[in-house]
């Protein structure tokens, strides 16, 4: 069963605006691809939770709805 964890783009920078998102339950991320430029990203906290309970944990691979493009990601750092 694939996941797909909603992404939202277009976040501010910083230790104050990721203080104020995690407060608000979401989780400040930066999503990387190979040739493409690193995109800031929001995820919400309990959705992301939800899809690394998998057998894998932290190496689960699932999918990313960044604003309606589909990317194939793996976390690499919390």
């Amino acid at each position: 069963m694939d996941t797909v964890v909603k992404a939202t783009t277009g976040r501010a920078q910083g230790t104050r605006s990721s203080r104020r998102l995690r407060n608000e339950g979401q989780l400040p991320g930066v999503v990387y691809g190979q040739q493409k430029d690193p995109v800031p990203v929001a995820v919400t906290y309990t959705e992301l939770r939800v899809a690394l309970q998998g057998e894998a944990g932290m190496n689960t691979v699932f999918t990313l709805d960044v604003e309606g493009a589909q990317e194939t990601v793996i976390v690499r750092d919390v």
